[in-house]
């Protein structure tokens, strides 16, 4: 965001000058940006120079994309601000709006046809027309559901899940052994951020290097024998089990197939339920 930063780093130049001349009471409402964003070269030095462990590396590797996007150009705004006000009181208003407004409609592109919502600048058109794609289509496109993740198959899923809990089989231990080929937010059908319940996925397109996934309890299909072998609650398919595994896996009871999703209930949970 050329811009933004330009006007970011204008401002903190005459916040210094007109502050330490006029009111240098006010010199805290500045700081507080300048350290926010120091902040972010201080992450992005660890990460690139600092000989930390992998898992402390991927966690960096998570956050440093967030600060970039979002906590920096948060920030970037309020010298950003003052310098366009600065200009507005002490120099021609006309002019000043003139150029703010030319400066929303021509954006400067850093890259060839940028359409990442996220991580470049917009025209006023622009934006207006993610957010209608967004209002229209949901921001989640490409899952099973554009605005809500699941689709009326997940949510039946959903409230399954639900009664298992109100029959006292699902308690805050439980973890349910989930099977997919994909552990990306559009592909993983998020039944945990649904119900609460712990989610152990096993992705068959496991990636050991996969920032996003290390250090997460997601797992390999070499690590499924292993999870079986536990005795997992439930075991939920997202995708077919090898054919080794069984349908349904022996001592589990099939209680949900519909569409992609399948869900199975280990037998002794209502035996021991019935006591």
């Amino acid at each position: 965001m050329p811009l933004l930063a330009a006007f970011f780093g204008l401002g903190i130049v005459l916040a210094a000058i007109v502050l330490w001349r006029d009111d240098n009471s006010l010199s805290v409402y500045f700081g507080l940006p300048a350290l926010a964003v120091a902040s972010v070269f201080a992450a992005g030095y660890i990460d690139m120079l600092a000989h930390t462990p992998q898992y402390s590396r991927s966690i960096l590797w998570n956050v440093l994309p967030k600060l970039t996007d979002f906590w920096c150009p948060y920030f970037f705004l309020f010298p950003a601000g003052f310098a366009v006000a600065l200009a507005y009181e002490r120099l021609s208003r006309p002019l000043v709006f003139f150029v703010l407004v030319a400066v929303l409609i021509y954006p400067v592109h850093m890259i060839e046809k940028p359409l990442d919502y996220d991580s470049a600048e917009h025209s006023i058109a622009e934006h207006w027309a993610f957010n209608l794609h967004h209002a229209a289509e949901g921001y989640w496109v490409g899952a099973a559901n554009g605005r809500w993740l699941l689709d009326g198959n997940g949510i039946a899923l959903v409230n399954l899940l639900m009664r298992e809990v109100a029959a006292g089989r699902i308690t805050p231990a439980t973890h349910i052994l989930h099977l997919s080929e994909d552990t990306s937010a559009w592909g993983l059908a998020q039944i945990a951020v649904y119900t609460g319940i712990d989610d152990d996925p096993i992705d068959f397109h496991y990636e050991p290097n996969n920032n996003f996934e290390f250090g997460s309890r997601v797992r390999g299909p070499d690590d499924l024998p292993a999870a079986l072998a536990r005795r997992p609650p439930y075991i939920f398919e997202q995708r077919p089990g090898p054919a080794w595994m069984g349908d349904p896996p022996a001592g589990y009871e099939e209680i949900f197939d519909r569409g992609q999703l399948r869900l199975y209930r280990r037998d002794d949970l209502v035996r021991n339920a019935g006591k």
